[in-house]
């Protein structure tokens, strides 16, 4: 499975299902990845492995340098979650990661995505109905997955 990283982990802000207060985690040493194509897909909460510089598939080279205007200098090998086991636990608001050092187009400060903002202008609190699921998996790893309603893609945030 090919994955397009999006910057190491900054946090994840949810609501954990059957509570109203928004909670925000870090998780420190991992990584959010992209799995899917440009239209449909998921974020996997990934720890890495070690980096490689061969192999990878086109289609994924293309989607990295499609959303971070530059080429992957190296590849990573990563443990991730299995979307299909993921279970769910909450719904998410926003997500972030830090992607300087390898994207030309967020290069100054970690980047945060509110899940219901279509724009950089667009600030929160944005209807629960744009927020994704939450998905847990049986050892602990971490997934947002789209639920009737979602609309988010990869090539919506080629706008950083």
């Amino acid at each position: 499975m090919s994955l397009v990283a999006l910057g190491k982990c900054y946090e994840l802000s949810y609501l954990r299902d059957g509570r109203t207060t928004e909670e925000t985690v870090t998780c420190p040493g991992y990584w959010w990845a992209w799995s899917g194509d440009a239209d449909n897909g998921s974020i996997l909460l990934v720890k890495p492995l070690g980096f490689r510089s061969q192999g990878g598939s086109s289609r994924a080279r293309a989607m990295h340098a499609n959303f971070h205007g530059d080429l992957a200098g190296k590849l990573m090998n990563v443990e991730a979650p299995s979307v299909s086991e993921a279970k769910r636990a909450g719904l998410v608001v926003s997500f972030a990661y830090d992607a300087r050092g390898f994207s030309a187009s967020k290069r100054t400060m970690p980047y945060r995505h509110h899940f219901g903002a279509e724009t950089h202008d667009e600030k929160p609190p944005f209807p629960e109905k744009y927020f994704p699921i939450l998905g847990i998996t049986a050892d602990g790893g971490i997934v947002i997955k789209r639920r009737a309603g979602n609309s988010f893609r990869l090539a919506d945030w080629v706008i950083g």
